[in-house]
């Protein structure tokens, strides 16, 4: 089983208040900074640190995978118990 990544649907802002409204929702988690930290993969669907993990959409894994020069197949490939890549 591959590693897990959450389904999002696509969504129209009908104005750029409501853009922004959904932007101020959303948190934006630097990678690196969870790289430098140590991160780990929990459960084949979380990744981050203990109290602090996060999921990702399949942009979010595709980019994360590029990010670490990781090819996005290898994610597809995990199981459950690997640490790190």
């Amino acid at each position: 089983m591959g590693f897990a990544y959450q389904n999002v649907d696509g969504r129209q802002f009908h104005s750029i208040d409501e853009a922004r409204a959904e932007e101020h929702r959303m948190k934006r988690v630097p990678l690196g900074d969870l790289l430098d930290r140590g991160f780990e993969f929990f459960d084949d669907h979380s990744f981050g640190l203990p109290g602090n993990g996060l999921q990702f959409n399949e942009e979010g894994l595709r980019a994360f995978c590029g990010q670490v020069g990781a090819p996005f197949s290898l994610a597809n490939r995990m199981n459950r118990g690997h640490r790190g890549l």
